[in-house]
């Protein structure tokens, strides 16, 4: 079906109600958040927010110039040797993902026009911006989007270091030369939000044998290690890491109170690939199952 002829449909949607099981469930509540309808309502409902919004910025005077070029080029990544249409001379950067978006740009007053054409665009629409969770902010002050914390950090990049750089390639002394490096980290909520996630596990399994828990552990770890592994979560990583072996540590002496520290770290730590203090089940000398941290515990490409 065309996309203009979904708009319709999806408004009725919005305003009345939902289908489930081929019948019309009227309500008064909307899409609930979360729901696998959710993200293709918001696509749908923001189609076209973002040319509307190029074409509004570029119509003002004297802004042509501040806005940029919207001619599409093909532009070749070469880790997937695909072409991809790309706006090389666009100096504007509009990143949206279902209902949520950032806009980026270096002066404050086309931040502001866009907030402001963008809250209208909507209001037609019969939607609104979000009050707590839209801020305009430099981007040395960093802000959330999608999980990540992105901020531009100051170049600390020095002595020895620095010298190295700037006697190699280009790519080394741009780096070197550059006052701000930008970082996307995890968010802390995030990360205090997967470790109570994790420690309540561990806690839940107080009395199981240490093979049930790293069955229930490694997924755990697996998977919220991978969402952040193109990103700079190695701080994150080394201190869930931390807290995880304070914990373990802590479950296995629960287990044993009778016996002494050696005792317990020898039962259920070890050396594995190059690892040490890795939480493991022995049996019979040989090792059973390992549990792998957020640094070992992700996936390769």
């Amino acid at each position: 079906m065309p996309l203009q002829h979904w708009k319709p449909i999806v408004k009725k949607w919005l305003k009345a109600g939902y289908i489930f099981n081929r019948e019309f469930n009227p309500t008064g509540a909307g899409t609930p958040q979360g729901g696998t309808i959710s993200p293709l309502l918001a696509n749908v409902a923001l189609d076209q927010m973002e040319t509307d919004l190029i074409e509004h910025l570029r119509g003002i005077k004297g802004w042509k110039s501040k806005i940029g070029r919207t001619k599409v080029s093909l532009v070749r990544n070469e880790k997937t040797k695909k072409d991809y249409k790309y706006r090389m001379s666009l100096r504007l950067e509009i990143i949206r993902y279902a209902d949520d978006f950032v806009v980026i740009h270096e002066d404050k007053a086309v931040i502001e026009e866009s907030k402001r054409y963008i809250e209208q665009w909507l209001e037609v629409r019969g939607l609104t911006l979000s009050e707590e969770k839209t801020k305009i902010v430099p981007s040395t002050e960093g802000f959330n989007f999608l999980g990540c914390h992105i901020r531009h950090y100051e170049n600390r990049i020095k002595g020895t270091y620095k010298l190295k750089l700037l006697n190699g390639e280009k790519a080394d002394i741009k780096k070197a030369n550059a006052t701000h490096v930008l970082r996307i980290e995890p968010m802390k909520e995030k990360v205090i939000a997967h470790w109570r996630k994790v420690s309540d596990k561990i806690w839940s399994m107080r009395t199981a044998p240490a093979a049930a828990l790293i069955k229930e552990l490694q997924p755990i770890i697996t998977g919220w290690a991978n969402v952040y592994k193109e990103f700079h979560a190695s701080e994150a990583y080394s201190k869930l890491d931390m807290l995880l072996y304070q914990r373990l540590m802590q479950w296995s002496k629960r287990r044993h109170p009778n016996k002494g520290v050696k005792w317990v770290v020898d039962k259920y730590f070890g050396h594995v690939n190059g690892r040490n203090w890795v939480f493991m089940d022995k049996r019979g000398g040989k090792v059973v199952a390992s549990l792998r941290g957020h640094f070992h515990g992700r996936r390769p490409y």
